[in-house]
Parts: C-alpha cells; structure tokens; sequence
C-alpha cells in the first residue's frame, strides 16, 4: 500500500450479546445496564481494496461528552487474511453516543513499517441492550503527513531512557550516569567509544557539548582517578586530548569554531578547547546555579533574577541588568534571549536594554536559526517560530500531546509528541510549521521516551527500553 493511501472503513452494528452460552452454566457477573456495540474495522486501498493481512490497533476510544467516560473495548481475532479487526464495545450508557477514536494502522508482517494512525471525529455509536441497534457506518481516510512506511535502520534493546542524546553530522552521542559519555555508529548501534564522565546523582548523565572534531565532558574521568572539571576527546575515535581539573563544570557552552565556556558556583571561565588553556576567568555577583549561553562575540549568565554579559574574547564586562528570574538563557544575533515562567524576554546584545518581551508559556530552551533569524520552540501541546529581532509569532502548530524538546537541521524540525506508547515524531515544515510526517514507534514496544536527534543521513531516537535509528528523508 503506497504512502497515504490507506483508508479505514468502519462498520458498526449492534451485537447480538452472549446468548450462545449453554442454558445450564452460572450466570455471568455483568452490570444490570450493560450495553453493546460492534465495530468491524477494515483496511483498504485507495480504490476500495481490501489489503489482506493488514493489521489494526484500537488505541483509545472515549466518549466526546465526557472523555472520563471510555467505553470498555474488546478485540476478536488479529486482521485474519481478509483485513478485519472485530472491536466489541461495552458502555454503562445507553443510546446513540459521539465516540473520538485513536486507530494505529499497520502493514501486513514483513511489508514494511507503520503506516500510520487516524483519529476518528464526530463517529456516533449506538450503545443499547441486546438485540443492538442498527448499523452505522463511518470512514475514515489518512491524511498523507500521518504516513510513514519507513522501516527503522535498527532497532535494539537500550536501558539509555534518560541518557543525554545528541549528535553531529556523522554520529551520535549519549550520556549516562554509570557508563559515562560514549559516540555510536547511527548504522550499527554499536559503541564507538566511551570517552569518560560520570555522575552520582540519579538521572541523566554528565553534561557535554560538541564543538568541532571534540567532545568536551563535564565531571569525573572513566577510567581514572576521580576528580571535578572537564576533559575533551576526539569525536572520532575517543582518544584523551586535554584535562583540567578544579574548574568550573556545572553548565558547559559552546560557539563555534573555537569558544567553549564553563560556570560553576559565582565563577565563569572561557577555555582554549585545542589545549585546555584557561583564556580568562570572572566571579560573579552572586553564587549558585547559573544559566550560561554564549556566542562569537558575548559570554552571558542569568542567576537569581540577574543578568551578566562579557566580552566573548577579553572577558571584559559589557552590561548587567536586573530582571526575571529565567529557565534559561540564549543569544541569537543581536538579541540575548531569557526564558521564565512570565514569558521570553529579549535584551539588546550591546546594552541589554529590553527590545522586546513576549507571553509565551515555559518550556525548555529553543533551538535558534541564525540564517533565518528564527527561534524554535515547544512548549505544552504545541510547537511555535518568533522572529529574534522583533518577537513576531511566525507560526504556531498545536500538536494535542505534550511535545518535548525539538531538534533541527536544515527545513525539518524533529520533535517527540505524547509519552510511551502513545507517542511519535512529528517532523514539521520549519518555514511554515506544517506537518510533514508523522513517525511511530512499533506499536508492540513501549514507544518513544527521549528526544530525537539527527546526523547528516539518520534520525535516532531513545525508546522506552529501545533505542531506534531511521533514514533521514526530509
């Protein structure tokens, strides 16, 4: 079945109970006012074909009236040769009700990946006590950004769920609190190397950045002597280039090609990556976690409801200025961006007088644009595009699930919507927000639990006890 061909034909009529059973036998246990409906799901084609050997999951079917209200669903049979799926419905309510359905369409075995899924609106059952009511009939065609029939590169066991996941153009990077920070073949899934870094605390892994041919790891080296600082390897092969020790590790920053930038604890450090070299140091005014962004021309942190800006390359002091307590900070042109629960807020870059502030809803840091002067965000059940020089609403794509943090290379921005089993990829048009596809899991594993991330050719992405890499087709 070609990409977004499929259709699914419903037939629901009433079902006949279990009247069948033998005179003799106990009596069952059922509610006094229980009721049933039936519906047969089958898969065609575009010309109205049966696909034989498709395959149909009910995900979820609520009543619209009350979505607490979801009607117990039962399946007979698994799409036998002549593609129909038997869902019987049982409700403590009688009568015609809307019903709002989540469908999960697959390929017959050995043919391909996910097709795709369907949400089925306005579809009204006919809840009554045997004999049921009389048939109704809906159907339901998916749309061609709700297709995927791409079968994954790979897909292994990983217990990597909470592990820092990212990639440059030719591999990908996690990190772990025990094993510590390692390079993976996008093709294979095969470790490359472990380049050290660990950490005590429950959760993700030590925090690292990539710049360049380099991984720069924040925490204590694996194998070796523990200690507090910072080490960087070859992306290619994880070969030891530089340590230091007793530097400022907390939150790492990066700016291509050669700016790299720790703070910890009311200091701030820029480093020369090649070496190590310490190129300068500043305190702070204050002490305790801070956010840290930088970019080829500034160093900013945010602690406390206070803002500081360096010179990127003297270290010289630029501005300070008072303002909301933030979630993080970013620059991005000539604007230093700081979120908080109030909205963003955008200070000149030269001054940090305030040029724009917007009400937009907390979430994690966005992921900005330079060539086109965009930032990119999800937060809540929605991802959204501003305009850095002005704070414009470019668009804004709701997507009905909690979405995580996106990820972008070129015209695509990548990003989970909904959790486990219910989630999925959502690859969106970065001009216009429009969906263009829409990647699930198989709907036998325990779905999607980390962020995606990209190389040059692949998209990857951390399952809940699986670890999934896909052709990049964008």
């Amino acid at each position: 079945m070609t990409r977004g061909t499929a259709c699914i034909l419903l037939l629901l009529i009433g079902a006949t109970g279990c009247d069948d059973a033998p005179a003799t036998a106990p009596p069952v246990a059922e509610p006094l006012n229980r009721h049933e409906a039936l519906v047969v799901i089958v898969v065609t084609d575009s010309e109205g074909d049966t696909v034989p050997w498709s395959r149909v999951v009910v995900a979820e079917a609520c009543l619209v009236e009350n979505e607490s209200k979801c009607p117990t669903v039962r399946t007979r049979g698994s799409n036998y040769g002549d593609g129909e799926l038997l869902a019987w419905f049982e409700s403590e309510l009688e009568g015609p009700r809307e019903v709002r359905m989540e469908l999960t369409v697959l390929p017959p075995l050995g043919k391909g990946y996910v097709l795709g899924s369907a949400t089925i609106e306005g579809l009204i059952v006919h809840f009554d006590p045997p004999p049921a009511a009389e048939p109704t009939r809906a159907q339901v065609v998916l749309p061609p950004n709700m297709v995927d029939s791409r079968q994954p590169v790979r897909v292994h066991e990983s217990d990597h769920v909470r592990s820092r996941l990212r990639a440059d153009a030719e591999r990908f990077y996690l990190s772990e609190r025990v094993n510590g920070t390692a390079a993976i073949d996008p093709v294979t899934g095969d470790w490359l190397w472990i380049g050290g870094g660990w950490t005590p605390d429950e959760g993700a892994g030590p925090e690292y950045a990539l710049l360049g041919d380099r991984v720069v790891i924040a925490g204590p080296v694996i194998p070796g002597p523990s200690f507090a600082g910072l080490i960087a390897v070859k992306a290619s092969d994880g070969e030891l280039m530089w340590i230091r020790e007793a530097v400022p590790h907390q939150t790492v920053a990066v700016s291509p090609p050669d700016g790299l930038y720790a703070v910890e604890d009311g200091i701030v450090m820029a480093f020369d990556p090649h070496s190590g070299g310490t190129r300068w140091s500043r305190d702070l005014i204050g002490k305790g976690q801070a956010d840290l962004a930088a970019s080829a021309e500034l160093v900013c942190t945010e602690m406390l409801a206070f803002v500081e800006c360096w010179d990127a390359v003297t270290g010289d002091r630029a501005w300070t200025r008072n303002t909301e307590v933030g979630s993080w900070l970013a620059i991005a042109g000539n604007v230093v961006i700081l979120g908080s629960q109030a909205g963003w807020t955008a200070m000149d870059a030269t001054n940090g007088d305030i040029v724009w502030e917007a009400a937009i809803d907390p979430g994690p840091p966005p992921i900005l644009s330079p060539d086109s002067g965009q930032a990119f965000a999800c937060a809540g059940i929605a991802c959204f595009s501003i305009r850095v020089d002005n704070g414009a609403l470019l668009w804004r794509t709701g997507l009905q699930k909690s979405v995580g943090r996106p990820v972008t290379d070129g015209g695509s921005l990548f990003v989970r919507v909904g959790e486990g089993s219910a989630s999925s990829i959502h690859v969106l048009d970065t001009a216009s927000g429009a969906i263009r596809e829409r990647i699930l899991p198989d709907p036998f594993d325990h779905g999607f639990c980390g962020d995606p991330a990209v190389t040059a050719d692949y998209l990857a992405i951390l399952g809940c006890g699986s670890f999934y890499t896909f052709l990049r087709i964008d």
